[in-house]
């Protein structure tokens, strides 16, 4: 015990009592993180307009998101249309609280810009804690079956019309890179007044196609044209095909060269993060792993695919971690990849 066993045994007491206010310290962070959300009300903000499929996927948010974070938190959501989520985003990542109350769902032309030099958002966006996207909601080009166009290959021998509303919009610049890098041969006719416009015409014969809505959006707008067989689809960007069309190419495969399928793959990132939920960033960690739990959780959950399923709503998740990587990816694409999109996204 050495020459002083008195100070030694007092050491030995307070080691003993200091012992509990140890543990609890250890085990505080954890706990924290568990009731966090106990009494608490998380809001996403939505970057689309409230009659969109977003609308959609909402209201399962609203119903269900809360059920699988600890604290079961009430779900609200508030729709901040425009500028193709840029404003929504801007509040999420740099204007709102960073503790993990406020998500947003943004769409991926909010993370295109700053890649594109199109705008300086205040704030990074490699910085952003991306939780997961319910789907893959496949973009494609589709016609009308009396158009006598059966496949993609047909776009390639004869010209064929799609509606577009303006230069710069998704169906003008996903049918002016499939002429650049594929030979299709896409005539764009303008002056349409929105999606709901070039469909109608499509039915009218005023036009032959549309490319740049989501399967999903699709059937939703006008499911009895896939049940009565009176479209064809093309072409989908996607990184998989959509599982009702497996055997339509995907516009990444195209291209003969690599810069071709690189610049398609990038495009392709619309359809996998139009509805991804992220996060602002100097959310703690521990946070953003307990919400993107809870969000695969939600829609790994049974109950909550068969009720996506009576409601013909696609769910398809993909994981935060990999959409994280693919925001990182999307920014180190070299600069001839991001000029030649820029080039035709600018296109007036």
């Amino acid at each position: 015990m050495g020459a002083n066993p008195d100070r030694t045994m007092g050491f030995l007491r307070r080691s003993v009592a200091a012992v509990p206010v140890a543990l609890a310290l250890l085990t505080a962070a954890p706990a924290s993180s568990q009731d966090f959300y106990a009494g608490k009300a998380i809001k996403i903000i939505i970057g689309n307009a409230e009659g969109t499929p977003a609308r959609s996927a909402a209201q399962f948010y609203v119903r269900h998101f809360g059920r699988f974070i600890p604290g079961n938190p009430a779900i609200e959501v508030e729709f901040r249309p425009g500028q193709s989520g840029v404003p929504a985003a801007n509040f999420v990542a740099a204007e709102g609280p960073r503790d993990g109350t406020v998500l947003g769902i943004v769409g991926a032309k909010a993370i295109w810009g700053p890649i594109l030099d199109n705008f300086k958002p205040p704030f990074d966006v490699r910085r952003l804690n991306w939780i997961g996207s319910k789907s893959q909601d496949n973009v494609a080009c589709i016609v009308w079956r009396e158009s006598g166009i059966e496949s993609f290959e047909d776009v390639r021998r004869r010209d064929v019309r799609i509606g577009v509303t303006q230069p710069g919009t998704r169906s003008a610049v996903y049918a002016k890179l499939l002429n650049d890098l594929t030979a299709a041969k896409f005539v764009q006719v303008t002056g349409f007044e929105n999606v709901e416009a070039i469909l109608k015409g499509m039915e009218e014969r005023k036009v032959d196609g549309h490319c740049g809505s989501t399967l999903e959006s699709l059937r939703l707008r006008v499911s009895d044209w896939f049940d009565d067989g009176k479209i064809r689809v093309l072409v989908q960007f996607a990184r998989n095909p959509d599982e009702r069309h497996p055997n339509v190419p995907l516009a990444h495969r195209i291209p003969r060269t690599d810069t071709g399928r690189r610049v398609m793959v990038f495009l392709a990132s619309d359809s996998f993060m139009s509805q991804a939920l992220m996060a602002p960033q100097d959310v703690p960690a521990e946070r953003i792993e307990l919400l993107r739990k809870a969000f695969d959780a939600m829609w790994e959950d049974e109950g909550v695919r068969e009720e996506a399923m009576r409601e013909r709503i696609a769910v398809n998740p993909v994981k935060g971690r990999e959409l994280q990587e693919f925001v990182a990816q999307l920014h180190g694409a070299p600069q001839d990849i991001t000029w030649i999109v820029k080039s035709v996204v600018d296109a007036k």
